[in-house]
């Protein structure tokens, strides 16, 4: 046993100093140890609850989750024939994958279709008696609403710049144009020959557009306005031709196909600077003939049509049109009209063996076209295609 020394100072010894140092030690010990226990049963100890916070703050945050990007409506538009035919329309929310039927109205004949964002579309017909008609709807197809009924005529395509803005083409070869989203649509252009049309319609921006058809019964034409339609300016004259589509690339660049009604062949106009020259770009013999146009991005873009003796084929370039490549050839059943979403995303429209209206669909950039036939659509034809941009 150690001995202590006793040595005074300040009238207190080392022992008793030392005594009560080893009391306060062992009262702090016993403090603490009742202390965890009794803090114990609800918390933990303390080096339970720091082990905890260290573990907390190390724990990974979950990423934040990502928004589904929303898949842009896509239009389709034709009729019903025999008994009883209807204009139809169908929409798909899915890329394709599934159609519903919005619209099926008695005696009538949808031929072109416009969306122009996620909510407004325009489709163009005819009510069955002579009367071009226009149709709108502002909440993505859940109700469509006349617009307009215009008599000895037949809108056939539409195209679309905004919500406000948008024109409409017909067989009589006129160009109708509204600046308030339907509410009043005034004719801004005519062509005066017997036999004129216009086949189709495509817009660059609020300023500039394109119309292609026919002046008279053989003369293919493009016109163009360059100040929202105040003013149409003819820009190709093609003799012995007609023009059925066009497409917009770009401000300068655009597309527009027909065909060649003498050599019985199928023709691809481009242009690179706004117009100004139409080039050809495709002459395919063997009575094909071209009856839409649609572009993917500056290098892709998609035509359709069909050979005169019930084969619909696909067209394509992958180089800005320096080639064209046919991607899809059937053996009985029609193309009609085309879009794109983009350079692989792809809908052409028509109706197959069984005279069924259907939608051809490709995510490959046409390496593989998938058939997908409407309900309801027996006996039927696609005349029309959009999808929202």
């Amino acid at each position: 046993m150690t001995r202590i020394h006793r040595q005074r100072h300040s009238g207190q010894s080392t022992t008793e100093y030392g005594i009560a140092i080893a009391l306060i030690a062992v009262l702090a010990i016993a403090a603490l140890a009742s202390a965890s226990v009794a803090v114990g049963g609800v918390f933990g100890s303390v080096n339970e609850r720091m082990q905890a916070v260290v573990a907390l703050t190390n724990t990974p945050t979950a990423p934040p989750m990502a928004t589904p990007t929303p898949v842009p409506p896509v239009y389709a538009v034709g009729w019903s024939g025999g008994t009883g035919s209807s204009g139809l329309i169908y929409a798909s929310s899915d890329g394709g994958t599934t159609w519903t039927g919005q619209l099926s109205l008695a005696l009538a004949q949808f031929t072109g279709v416009a969306a122009v964002d996620g909510t407004n579309a325009y489709a163009v017909g005819n009510d069955g008696s002579a009367h071009g008609v226009i149709y709108a709807t502002a909440d993505g197809g859940t109700t469509w609403t006349q617009q307009l009924s215009v008599s000895s005529d037949t809108f056939v395509a539409a195209a679309g710049v905004d919500a406000s803005h948008a024109y409409a083409v017909g067989l009589a070869g006129v160009i109708f144009g509204t600046g308030n989203g339907g509410a009043t649509w005034t004719q801004q252009f005519s062509l005066t020959p017997t036999g004129s049309s216009f086949m189709g319609i495509a817009v660059v921006d609020a300023s500039h557009a394109y119309a292609v058809g026919n002046d008279g019964y053989y003369t293919g034409v493009i016109y163009a306005t360059a100040n929202g339609g105040a003013t149409w300016s003819q820009q190709l004259s093609l003799a012995n031709g007609a023009l059925h589509g066009v497409a917009v690339v770009d401000s300068p660049h655009a597309y527009a196909v027909g065909n060649d009604s003498y050599a019985h062949a199928g023709l691809i106009y481009a242009t690179a600077n706004g117009g100004a020259t139409w080039t050809q770009q495709l002459s395919a013999p063997n009575y094909h003939y071209f009856l839409g146009v649609a572009v993917g991005d500056a290098t892709h873009a998609y035509a359709v049509g069909n050979d005169g003796s019930g084969h619909g084929f696909i067209d394509a370039t992958a180089d800005g049109g320096a080639t064209w490549t046919q991607q899809l050839s059937l053996a009985n059943g029609q193309f009609h009209r085309v879009t794109a979403v983009d350079a692989i995303h792809a809908y052409a429209v028509g109706y197959d063996a069984s005279y069924n209206a259907a939608v051809w669909s490709t995510s490959d950039g046409g390496t593989t076209w998938t058939e997908t036939a409407m309900p309801n659509g027996t006996n039927a034809g696609l005349y029309g295609i959009a999808v929202a941009p």
